[in-house]
């Protein structure tokens, strides 16, 4: 979406995306831009819809105002066939019950982890760093736009910027633990995993 053509309110939605929340002086910042215009650009997006603001106070003033994507902002990404799904996902909580439903969410972790374990290396034949980076590339083929980064203190981070299941996990919001449990699982029992933030938007 973010090419060489894209225009500057088509990469400021991508920075958004990937970077989360921030103030309309942290984006003219990045976008190399007068905070005029940032400002200007986020008005264009705030009428359309794709974009709006949280007010964040942080000690003493007035609240930042905090912008990021709504909903349809976060629709302009790739989403796996997200109305199928949620559509399907519905159907089975009809005909099958929540119990179904479940039995549906174990059975894919199930698949998803065979075909983690068969591409990432085993703990003996390499570093953590190395299995998660591998696991962001599998992460980035399913949409989730994600990527590993490596932190001073000595632990790494899987990053994802888009959540490829986010319509559906609204309908099942058990396949946010799923996707944890996955995770930890691939990884193995001997690693520490935790979520440390969930995506933020407004509807």
């Amino acid at each position: 979406m973010a090419g060489s053509g894209a225009s500057s309110g088509e990469k400021l939605l991508v920075m958004l995306k990937t970077l989360g929340p921030m103030t309309a002086g942290k984006i003219a910042e990045n976008l190399g831009v007068t905070a005029a215009a940032a400002h200007q650009q986020l008005a264009g997006l705030r009428a359309d819809a794709l974009v709006d603001y949280t007010k964040e106070r942080s000690g003493k003033g007035r609240p930042a105002h905090l912008w990021c994507l709504t909903s349809k902002g976060h629709a302009r990404f790739p989403d796996s066939h997200a109305e199928f799904a949620a559509g399907l996902l519905l159907a089975i909580r009809d005909l099958f019950g929540d119990e179904g439903l479940e039995r549906l969410v174990a059975d894919r972790a199930e698949r998803q982890l065979e075909r983690y374990r068969a591409r990432i290396p085993e703990r003996s034949e390499a570093s953590l760093a190395d299995r998660i980076t591998e696991l962001a590339r599998i992460r980035r083929e399913e949409n989730y736009m994600a990527e590993s980064v490596r932190r001073s203190g000595g632990g790494v981070e899987l990053v994802e910027s888009h959540c490829a299941i986010e319509r559906a996990a609204r309908i099942c919001p058990s396949l946010c633990e799923s996707e944890l449990r996955l995770i930890q699982a691939t990884l193995g029992d001997d690693v520490s995993v935790e979520r440390i933030e969930h995506f933020r938007f407004k509807d």
